[in-house]
């Protein structure tokens, strides 16, 4: 039985996370219970670490085994080398899983059970933290994400954060697991679980009525135009004609407040593409409605270069003006930017076509009329404090733009789609996310898909969305709540060092 703990530790990931296969959000708690049964069990610290980091490995693989598909479809890479990818990128993210056993293991003699569940939960959420954080961060599979098919579960995220839910969820996984060691204990756990449970069920039910200041109607365009396709200059006409004749088609059947096109959209320079500029223009006038478009873009370079390539957002206004934009802040490592591409030329050879973007000044909100539009584009939706800082400068409905088109029919856009829902309950605001291939969807500030598009399939939505202007707990103590998580850890520590093993 031993032996299969570290395959039912991953195999509850998996399946507790957004896969192909089925999804049962309680099965993702497995994860970090073997992790505490690890760590509270008798094996030498080297031990724990070695099998929670095994743990982590399969775990990780099986959630982000589509890194390799771009790798191998798009970068024309041999899948023998491109199959090693995910499990490279799981592997550090299996460190942290082997912390937090490693964690439990050094504290399980010196602190009592109930605070050691206690240290449990914090020292989860810390490293979910660090791990968003640290190497331009990758918090992907947060625990708090598997939960987002039950939004009612969610509703604690506007209060404390992702991260910190995450750890809820750990504290009380491992004060159930204590009860199992100690019956004195089984009041405090079931008490715990049943407290964790119906917090988000009445929160839910007490936001029945979300604060807003004005409904916008809005029409969301997925194109649906093929990855191999996308970028050979012979089918841009095809691209600018489909998106503009999808949208007149959205917007006959529903007047809308804004047309959302998912990024790269526009799959050239629309700012020197005249011909195609004044078509987007001449549909954005006569419709007398607002259109966001994804599209790259260039400026005067910066750094001694020439030119600076970007990841651009137009928002082109009812009078066909590109009256503002937004350029991507925080961009994809080995996919939009090289990283120590200059101290080590050679990795371009292996990343060919990577290192080519840059970012900008222009991160603020895209303001026009009541609508403040704080942008996200792409994987910017997976970091928390990108759309803290989109609420805290004045946005009042979070769009997400992506092109998720790379990772072909794979978990990645569910995965994806779950972790933008997150963003949406954090700063209680309703998101409106457009993508070219799936999945294209309105969210609202409880966490909840008022609409979806299916996958690679040629759709519009049209659908009701809404500015907000309060802010929720989370965002008002953003960064207090952070430093209480990893403080708190730390006094654990701190707690447990001073004491004397039995």
């Amino acid at each position: 039985m031993h032996a299969l703990l570290p395959l039912i530790a991953a195999l509850g990931l998996f399946l507790g996370m957004a896969n192909q296969l089925f999804q049962l959000p309680p099965l993702a708690l497995l994860f970090p219970a073997v992790l505490y049964g690890f760590g509270s069990g008798e094996a030498s610290p080297a031990s724990v670490f070695r099998k929670a980091l095994f743990s982590g490995i399969l775990g990780y693989t099986a959630c982000i085994y589509w890194v390799a598909v771009p790798l191998e479809e798009q970068a024309g890479i041999h899948w023998a080398l491109a199959f090693p990818a995910p499990a490279l990128l799981a592997t550090y993210l299996a460190l942290y899983a082997g912390l937090f056993a490693l964690g439990i293991r050094l504290m399980r003699d010196r602190l009592s059970p109930v605070l050691l569940a206690v240290f449990a939960g914090l020292l989860w959420g810390t490293l979910e933290l660090l791990r968003g954080t640290l190497f331009t961060g990758f918090p992907w599979a947060v625990l708090a994400a598997a939960f987002v098919p039950w939004p009612e579960l969610l509703q604690p995220v506007s209060l404390m954060g992702s991260y910190a839910y995450s750890g809820i969820l750990v504290m009380v996984v491992a004060l159930l697991l204590e009860t199992a060691r100690s019956r004195r204990l089984i009041p405090a756990g079931i008490a715990a679980a049943i407290l964790a449970a119906c917090a988000g069920w009445i929160l839910y039910a007490w936001q029945t009525a979300i604060p807003t200041t004005s409904p916008v109607r809005t029409t969301i365009v997925q194109g649906n135009i093929d990855q191999g396709q996308k970028w050979v200059p012979a089918y841009q006409n095809g691209t600018v004609h489909r998106y503009v004749d999808m949208t007149l088609g959205a917007l006959s059947k529903a007047p809308a407040d804004l047309v959302v096109w998912p990024e790269t959209s526009m799959p050239f320079y629309l700012q020197e593409k005249k011909e195609y500029l004044s078509v987007v223009r001449d549909m954005v006038i006569s419709e007398k409605t607002p259109l966001l478009v994804g599209t790259p873009a260039y400026a005067k370079g910066t750094e001694g270069r020439q030119w600076d390539t970007l990841n651009r957002a137009y928002l082109l206004t009812p009078d066909g003006l590109m009256n503002g934009w937004y350029d991507k802040e925080h961009l994809v490592p080995f996919g939009e930017y090289l990283p120590f591409g200059q101290y080590l030329p050679f990795l371009e050879v292996f990343f060919e076509g990577t290192g080519e973007f840059q970012t900008s000044a222009a991160i603020h909100p895209v303001s026009h009329g009541n609508l403040a539009l704080g942008v996200l584009i792409c994987y910017e939706t997976i970091f928390p404090e990108l759309a803290q800082q989109r609420v805290a400068e004045g946005a009042n409905l979070l769009v997400n733009i992506s092109n998720d088109a790379w990772f072909g029919n794979t978990a990645a856009p569910d995965q994806h789609l779950h972790l933008a829902v997150l963003r949406a309950i954090e700063q209680g605001r309703y998101l409106i996310r457009s993508t070219n291939t799936g999945i294209s969807a309105i969210v609202d500030p409880k966490g909840t898909l008022i609409a979806r598009s299916s996958l690679f399939r040629a759709e519009t939505i049209n659908g009701i969305a809404a500015t907000v202007s309060r802010t929720t707990p989370y965002h008002n103590a953003y960064t207090f709540i952070h430093v209480l998580l990893a403080g708190a850890c730390m006094l654990c520590i701190a707690i447990g060092m001073k004491r004397k093993k039995p």
